[in-house]
């Protein structure tokens, strides 16, 4: 018989909570959500390229995770679930910054209840 503990249990609650979302979301759609809460505290937050060399994915892969937490994709046939914004670098116009919207940060504070 296997025992789960504690941290099985929390990590379970967390999956559930990201599941309200997409039942099927994959791993790295979920830990890009955490890096842009990890790095919260930065004033210009994170970049793309900072979530795709993090997660070892193509550009274009993190573009549809960003996109998926924000706004949906560009063309609007994926709305987001606005938990995230986007905002061009105005001396970079290639470089795009991802901070957690309000909504984005009641969904991580809910998070980490789970821990309390």
């Amino acid at each position: 018989m296997v025992i789960i503990n504690t941290s099985i249990r929390t990590t379970i609650q967390l999956v559930e909570k990201f599941s309200q979302f997409d039942k099927t979301m994959q791993a790295n759609a979920m830990l890009t959500l955490l890096y842009v809460a990890q790095y919260q505290d930065r004033p210009e937050g994170i970049t793309t390229s900072d979530i795709r060399k993090w997660l070892g994915v193509s550009n274009a892969s993190a573009s549809r995770n960003i996109h998926l937490w924000g706004e949906g994709t560009t063309d609007s046939s994926t709305s987001g679930f606005g938990l995230v914004e986007v905002r061009e670098d105005p001396v970079n116009r290639t470089k795009r910054h991802v901070r957690l919207t309000p909504k984005g940060e009641a969904f991580i504070q809910q998070m980490e209840t789970v821990y309390g």
